[in-house]
């Protein structure tokens, strides 16, 4: 990017040892047909040992120092960062499936004036990736697909909050609580300049890095997502891999309020407050997470879906764990994140 010219578009993109994907990803970047001196790509990075700095050179992005590695502090430092008119919240094993997917996106907000933020449809996943990686592209984890009412797609999820189709482009208007979801994945969208002057305070600490997505959609009050545009997320959830992150949120939820986007969105919006403790019921009655698991899995033609009852029980029991854990005075902290 030229040095004089200020980008329209800052991609913000954490990594740590991120090398395996980051290279897709920034191709994909590159790869835009948007003029490549207005796009600034920022990686946030928490002390890498193999590749991700060389890859992040190659395709000459601006690498950022995250001293404490975990994802929020990354968001954080590149949201403060960030010289563009938007800005872009990418993980770093996503990549745009089409060139054009950030110029229809730059459209559709020159056309709609009240946007303030835009969302992918749908994280899709490519072939030989983890056991877990469809679940997590489908439905984040079993906790936030129920009290979210995660159905697949993202225009499926709002489908509720519908107010205009406009062809392809689909707007969404909510009430005062905003969207019962989180837009940490899948390529989020900001008008950068509408936060700096809206949440110029908050911008400083990571707990907005963590609700940016639910306190933008609350305040501007809409969003809207293009159908089709999908993003590949090259997740390297094992089955295993996923059990840890599970892990690793439920931690945040209970112990590290400031880490976790549903705990501080709860907190805002009291159904969000109230569907927790439907939860429990919800896993015990047995019958509703196996129909569940048996829906998803022929609605999205991917029998590992059918892995969905266990997932529901185990976040059910870590989460009674840890709140037992809390209860007789232990703390636990999540010191690095779960990746995949």
């Amino acid at each position: 990017m030229n040095p004089s010219e200020k980008p329209l578009i800052s991609i913000i993109i954490p990594t740590y040892n991120s090398s395996k994907t980051l290279e897709t990803e920034l191709a994909s970047i590159r790869q835009q047909d948007l003029d490549q001196n207005l796009i600034e790509i920022l990686v946030v990075d928490g002390g890498s040992t193999d590749s991700t700095f060389d890859i992040a050179k190659k395709y000459n992005a601006t690498i950022l120092d995250n001293p404490r590695r975990l994802p929020l502090p990354a968001i954080c430092k590149g949201l403060n960062d960030a010289k563009g008119r938007y800005g872009a919240l990418m993980g770093a094993d996503e990549a745009f499936i089409n060139p054009s997917q950030l110029r229809n996106r730059m459209a559709v907000f020159a056309k709609y004036p009240e946007l303030k933020c835009m969302l992918a449809d749908r994280l899709l996943t490519p072939k030989g990736m983890g056991f877990s990686c469809s679940y997590v592209n489908t439905f984040g984890d079993p906790f936030t697909r129920f009290v979210a009412r995660i159905k697949g797609t993202m225009i499926e999820n709002l489908k509720r909050n519908l107010y205009l189709q406009d062809n392809d482009t689909y707007l969404f208007r909510f009430d005062q609580y905003g969207a019962a979801l989180n837009g940490d994945a899948g390529t989020t969208i900001f008008d950068m300049d509408y936060v700096r002057r809206e949440f110029a305070e908050e911008m400083k600490t990571e707990g907005f890095a963590a609700m940016i997505f639910f306190e933008v959609v609350r305040k501007s009050r809409c969003t809207a997502v293009i159908k089709g545009d999908n993003i590949m997320h090259y997740s390297a959830a094992s089955f295993k891999v996923y059990l840890k992150k599970l892990v690793y949120r439920i931690i945040n939820n209970i112990f590290d309020v400031e880490q976790s986007g549903y705990a501080q969105m709860a907190v805002v919006n009291p159904s969000l407050s109230r569907r927790k403790y439907l939860y429990p019921f919800y896993c015990l009655t047995i019958v509703l997470p196996l129909y569940d698991a048996v829906a998803s899995s022929i609605k999205f033609k991917d029998a590992r879906l059918l892995a969905h009852p266990f997932y529901c029980y185990y976040v059910l029991f870590n989460t009674l764990w840890m709140y037992f854990r809390k209860a007789i005075g232990q703390n636990k902290k999540n010191n690095q994140y779960v990746s995949g």
